[in-house]
């Protein structure tokens, strides 16, 4: 499973764009309208389940990814959820969705271009037309720590 922090082929941050980090910091208020209603009626639901008396946005989304990779993977949980606690727990990552997208239009889909260039040398790369070396992988992770990253 890969969280929202982790997740570099789908999102920019702030850690590995400062630009696309800092418009998201200027943008916070887009997802604070976004998730209101979640915050408001489903987030004790979230804070409950987990046996806290509250819960932060952050907590949210991160119990959320772990509730949608398990309902996709048919991953029984050792707490008791609802189809409604499953379908909220979407939304809360569609609003998310929604904000960064939001961002990203602003900026001329930076998020949007850099996803692509990462495909479209990963294609180029399996299919012998570019060598691993010079991917935007291989860049960004793979010579930085060349033990743990493989090109297969």
């Amino acid at each position: 499973m890969v969280g929202h922090d982790d997740d570099l082929l789908l999102r920019l941050n702030g850690e590995n764009c400062p630009k696309f980090g800092q418009a998201l910091e200027d943008n916070k208020e887009h997802l604070d309208k976004l998730t209101k209603k979640f915050e408001k009626h489903f987030f004790p639901r979230l804070a409950h389940l987990i046996g806290k008396e509250n819960i932060t946005r952050e907590e949210a989304l991160d119990l959320c990814e772990y509730v949608h990779w398990a309902d996709l993977h048919e991953v029984e949980l050792n707490v008791t959820l609802t189809r409604e606690d499953v379908h909220h727990c979407h939304g809360l990552l569609i609003a998310v969705d929604k904000y960064i997208s939001h961002v990203d239009k602003k900026l001329n889909q930076i998020a949007t271009n850099y996803f692509r260039t990462y495909l479209h040398d990963h294609i180029k790369s399996v299919a012998e037309d570019l060598d691993y070396n010079l991917t935007l992988h291989y860049k960004d992770y793979a010579a930085k720590d060349q033990d743990n990253v493989s090109p297969s």
